[in-house]
């Protein structure tokens, strides 16, 4: 770079690219300064700035520096190698501030921290500055799932149907998360009843009978659902009949649960999970639990 300073900014190695971490995560950023002048660089300073409203300015930190807001300088006063610099001469300093979470509170999406940096001496009359950072935050999906007793036996008998009410819940924080599809098997192939599924939802829904795989395509599951807009949701029934080698078990009701989309913004895929459900977990249960007897 045909500059007589030169200072740059790194994070995890990297100074470009689709940069992404998560919110809560401490940023670590090295940043190397060099003389490329012919004659020695006296007084230099190097500015650091966050600009950003997802970074908690409270966490800045660096060894050596003035810290005022969301700016940080080195000098002399405090890094005595930058009183002169000479020729070809460089050296470094580092600084760390931790992302907010969550990041943002209102419905702006798609968050990221911005940050650049610049030098001077004294033999110049304006900053030159370096390269600027930007990471991206990852949204942050949540999933998940409740059962209720609906109608039968309680606990359920050998031979006799019993039916559950399974509710499925998605969240979803900063950024739209596309190509959403929920993937799930019904154990009892013969109990999912299609006609109970949400009407909100229903046309989403396919059940293999075969298989007892059930697919819900979610497509996008948008940024913010569930903060400022309501839950996606979805509600089905499902009815077991047990044989008497289940005797003393619970009945799973619904197994091998994912959702799967990416990150519209970071480009990050997401897979979500919830554990498999029982009859034993089926709310209104009494007793040890929803056990066969």
């Amino acid at each position: 770079v045909n500059t007589p300073l030169l200072v740059t900014q790194t994070w995890s190695g990297k100074t470009e690219g689709n940069l992404q971490t998560d919110p809560g995560q401490v940023l670590q950023y090295h940043i190397t300064f060099q003389n490329n002048a012919p004659v020695a660089a006296r007084g230099v300073r190097v500015v650091f700035t966050v600009d950003s409203l997802t970074a908690d300015l409270s966490t800045l930190s660096a060894e050596g520096a003035v810290i005022a807001g969301n700016t940080v300088t080195w000098s002399a006063a405090s890094q005595p190698a930058l009183e002169v610099l000479n020729p070809n001469e460089s050296g470094s300093v580092d600084v760390s501030v931790q992302v907010k979470n969550p990041p943002i509170k209102d419905r702006s999406v798609n968050p990221d921290v911005v940050t650049s940096v610049k030098v001077i001496s004294n033999e110049y009359d304006a900053y030159m500055p370096g390269n600027k950072i930007q990471i991206k935050l990852n949204t942050q999906p949540r999933f998940e799932s409740s059962s209720s007793f609906t109608s039968g036996p309680k606990p359920p008998k050998v031979g006799q149907a019993t039916r559950y009410t399974i509710n499925l819940v998605l969240r979803n924080t900063t950024n739209d998360v596309t190509g959403g599809v929920f993937t799930a098997y019904i154990p009892n192939t013969n109990g999912f009843d299609m006609s109970s599924v949400s009407k909100n939802e229903a046309g989403k829904v396919t059940y293999d009978s075969s298989t007892g795989k059930l697919v819900w395509t979610v497509d996008t599951l948008a940024a913010h659902i569930g903060e400022f807009s309501p839950v996606r949701s979805l509600q089905f029934q499902v009815s077991a009949i047990p044989a008497s080698s289940q005797i003393g078990r619970a009945i799973v009701l619904m197994k091998d649960s994912v959702f799967k989309g990416v990150d519209s913004f970071t480009q990050k895929p997401v897979t979500l999970q919830i554990a498999d459900i029982n009859s034993q977990d089926a709310a209104g249960s009494s007793g040890s639990g929803q056990v066969v007897k």
